[in-house]
């Protein structure tokens, strides 16, 4: 109960017209807004008993989930008017831990997002913290390539492979999954195996494997719609058919062996790129699509070869989008740049020595960066929706869901604060903290943080139904009703802070 008191002479009707009066300003702001959203009457009581009068407001918002009432009256004592008032505004402990428990706001000097990860390295028993490639197979393991081994991981731990278990080289640069559910390893030496039936089969112990004569480590393997796979060293393709039979697409050995990537595109084409031509394989010989520029940086991992899409270094630090389909061709500038592959119809992925980046080609802006401070390899989605990231010095790390982000901020003198209350509303989250209140409107890549209201105080309660939003911040209660794409907000507050 907080007193605020007049000092007039009045009589009973007085008495009442003033209650009548502070009432009716107070319902006024609460019918105009509640009445539009819910058709629903306020509840009211009016008691008026000789010199004592009571105005009892009781839980306008029905449809939230909190209990509020509003208790005004006037009592005369000695010709003099005494009016006191009392707020009560309750919330179910249910609605104010899912407040606390929804997020929590870490914080930096300036606003921005970082997402949830999970590392792991050789404390959790990865085989090594330099990681070249990963892979899903059909039985939902993870596996890592890396330049100690290769590690297996369940979900819970990781099982690890070295030439004593049956591996060529412990450097392994390359991992693929084929239809078959065999994990072919690639390791840094003149040497191709895959993982099946619980062992490691190399060309010693493997007949299929004993009709391949590589020239060279094999970099590159593509599987296509037919169950064909492929495999690429610099100087030879070679084409394994579904029986297991084996066939050489090409030998370029007489002039110079100078191929670095191998593609299935989205149209069931196989694409090679070779020096500085990409040619097309179809009916059993190779014809130029496109022609590179004489001295571009022509590294297979640095490559995005498909039918409307290609994209490559041309020179240090610069970064060819040729987008047949939008009619785009353009260079961007980026950071050193370890592997690429194509996201979806817009956007690309830049594996860089400064994280990896999701680009739009359309817009020509990063999207979002993963890891920015690391150098990152390559990164994969799994069947989970999990998002794995490989480093060449750091291990992997694991985004459960890049839909979940922290939302960084500070005060001004770089204090932390404290979230009161979340409500979505309006197409952003609106959030109550111990210094005021702002708002996270979604843009590309994160949330931008803006206000409509200055409230520097704290703001204990954040609450929304349709187009309402309600905040309450010390004895002061803030609604406000959405229109269109503008709103107006009212403070309702007790009659002594009007003075």
């Amino acid at each position: 109960m907080i007193p605020a008191s007049t000092a007039k002479p009045t009589s009973n009707a007085a008495t009442t017209a003033v209650l009548v009066s502070t009432r009716n300003t107070l319902l006024h702001t609460f019918s105009t807004i509640m009445m539009e959203s819910t058709n629903r009457p306020i509840s009211m009581n009016i008691n008026v008993n000789n010199s004592i009068c009571r105005v009892k407001l009781i839980n306008p918002f029905q449809h939230l989930p909190l209990n509020f009432s509003l208790i005004l009256t006037t009592q005369l004592i000695s010709s003099r008017l005494k009016l006191t008032y009392h707020i009560s505004l309750r919330m179910p402990l249910k609605a104010l831990l899912s407040c606390f428990c929804l997020l929590i706001v870490m914080l930096q000097p300036t606003a921005g997002q970082e997402f949830n990860y999970r590392h792991y390295n050789e404390r959790d028993g990865l085989v090594g913290p330099v990681v070249y490639s990963m892979v899903q197979d059909k039985e939902g393991f993870i596996w890592f390539a890396t330049e100690t081994g290769v590690s297996r991981f369940d979900g819970t731990r990781f099982r690890n492979f070295t030439t004593k278990d049956g591996l060529p080289n412990n450097e392994v640069i390359r991992i693929y999954c084929d239809s078959k559910g065999r994990v072919w390893l690639m390791p840094y030496k003149h040497a191709i195996c895959y993982y099946q039936d619980g062992y490691i089969h190399t060309q010693r112990n493997d007949s299929l494997l004993k009709k391949l004569y590589l020239e060279g480590f094999v970099f590159c393997i593509e599987e296509n719609k037919k169950g064909e796979v492929m495999l690429m060293d610099m100087s030879n393709v070679f084409l394994i058919t579904p029986d297991d039979k084996v066939q050489y697409l090409t030998n370029m050995t007489t002039t110079g062996g100078a191929m670095t990537k191998l593609a299935v595109t989205t149209a069931d084409k196989t694409w090679l790129m070779y020096r500085w031509s990409i040619l097309e394989y179809s009916k059993g010989r190779f014809r130029e699509v496109y022609k590179l520029p004489y001295g571009s940086v022509v590294s297979g991992g640095q490559v995005i070869m498909d039918d409307d899409l290609f994209c490559y270094v041309e020179s240090s630090g610069q970064y060819r989008i040729h987008a047949k389909k939008y009619n785009l061709d353009y260079l961007v500038t980026s950071p050193a740049i370890n592997t690429a592959e194509r996201f979806n119809d817009s956007l690309i992925l830049l594996n860089t020595s400064r994280g990896s980046v999701l680009f739009n080609i359309l817009t020509r802006r990063n999207v979002t960066t993963y890891l920015p401070d690391k150098n990152v390899s390559n990164i994969l989605r799994d069947r989970e929706g999990n998002i794995w990231i490989s480093t060449l010095n750091d291990g992997v790390y694991r985004i459960s869901s890049d839909r979940f982000q922290n939302v960084l901020k500070t005060t001004p003198n770089n204090q932390k604060i404290s979230v009161y209350g979340l409500a979505k509303q309006g197409g952003a989250i609106h959030v109550g903290t111990d210094v005021g209140y702002f708002r996270l409107r979604p843009i590309d890549g994160g949330f931008e943080i803006t206000d409509d209201i200055s409230i520097n105080m704290p703001v204990t309660f954040v609450d929304s139904w349709r187009d309402v939003l309600l905040m309450c911040a010390g004895l002061r209660v803030f609604v406000k009703k959405e229109m269109r794409r503008c709103g107006t907000w009212w403070a309702i507050m007790p009659p002594s802070l009007y003075r």
